[in-house]
């Protein structure tokens, strides 16, 4: 008999004593007896537990159940089709910081639909994560880039991929990875993610723009000097999983330390090496021919002074 709000309000106080499984069963009774119109909610919110506990089979299983017994879509009332709510299932998990289960729904929705742009994004993105860039991570990162080519997510990773096999330059009509990675962070202006930004200055470093390299560090590591960084991205995480799925059930530090955070801490370690008068540790281009690898250039020493703009901490998870 309690409103749907009331079940929530008591679930929330479960999820924040670590009972996601006592908060589960409570959405889940109380959704099969409601007759509330909202009673939608219920469902994302016990969604979003099972999430919290890293079970990806029996969230999955619950979608299905669900959309054949009540024609449940995540985003309800828009109607999406399967392929959709897995891949939206796939970026709760990334929000949970669960790599390996957000695979597997984007792999679970590209195979339901082959043209479903961010879930072809997401799942390449995660195969080059894990070093699988193989035939198979190339084809759909060319296939998202068809499908989105002025989408900052892809193209960052469309970029990614061409430094990691050394392409920093555009040739024979390919675009390289400076000219995708520079793109990617004017698509997204002021809420390009410091991972990003990081990737860009990596590619700047190793062709010899080492001033434009360090500005961009320097920005990202401007986000880490004020605590404010760490709480704007925690409250704007915490919003988001409240309107999206009705309850706060992922930990925001540890989405912090996974993305910004780590993209951070590397930036500060690149600057001290710099400020040293050594080169800074870049990411390798670890599927590079050997005759294509760039060499990187020593630091000027007028450029470890580089002025520079700090950037904002991006609203949102990506």
């Amino acid at each position: 008999a309690w409103p749907v709000v009331n079940v929530v309000e008591a679930a929330q106080l479960l999820a924040d004593e670590g009972m996601f499984m006592r908060a589960e069963f409570l959405l889940h009774d109380c959704g099969a007896l409601s007759k509330d119109k909202n009673k939608s909610q219920l469902f994302r919110a016990e969604l979003a537990c099972l999430i919290a506990k890293g079970n990806v089979t029996q969230a999955i299983q619950r979608l299905a159940q669900e959309r054949e017994q009540n024609q449940f879509h995540i985003k309800d009332p828009q109607v999406t089709s399967v392929a959709e709510d897995l891949a939206e299932l796939g970026n709760a998990f990334l929000m949970a910081s669960d790599p390996a289960a957000a695979e597997e729904c984007f792999q679970s929705a590209v195979d339901l639909a082959p043209n479903l742009a961010s879930a072809m994004n997401n799942l390449a993105w995660l195969r080059m994560e894990r070093n699988e860039i193989d035939a198979a991570t190339i084809d759909l990162i060319r296939r998202a880039l068809v499908a989105t080519p002025n989408d900052s997510s892809t193209l960052d990773t469309a970029g990614w991929l061409a430094y990691r096999q050394g392409r920093l330059l555009d040739m024979e009509g390919a675009a390289g990875a400076l000219s995708l990675l520079q793109k990617s962070l004017e698509k997204a202006q002021d809420k390009a993610s410091p991972e990003s930004m990081d990737h860009c200055a990596d590619a700047l470093y190793r062709a010899g723009e080492i001033l434009q390299a360090t500005q961009l560090w320097r920005a990202v590591a401007d986000q880490g000097v004020n605590k404010s960084s760490r709480e704007n991205v925690a409250n704007a995480f915490s919003i988001l999983q409240q309107r999206e799925w009705g309850i706060r059930a992922w930990s925001a530090d540890a989405f912090y330390n996974r993305n910004d955070g780590a993209a951070i801490e590397r930036a500060k370690k690149k600057l001290k090496s710099i400020a040293q008068g050594g080169a800074p540790e870049l990411a390798e281009m670890d599927f590079a021919p050997t005759s294509a690898n760039v060499k990187v250039a020593p630091v000027p020493a007028s450029d470890t002074v580089a002025p520079k703009e700090s950037r904002t901490t991006p609203e949102g998870a990506q």
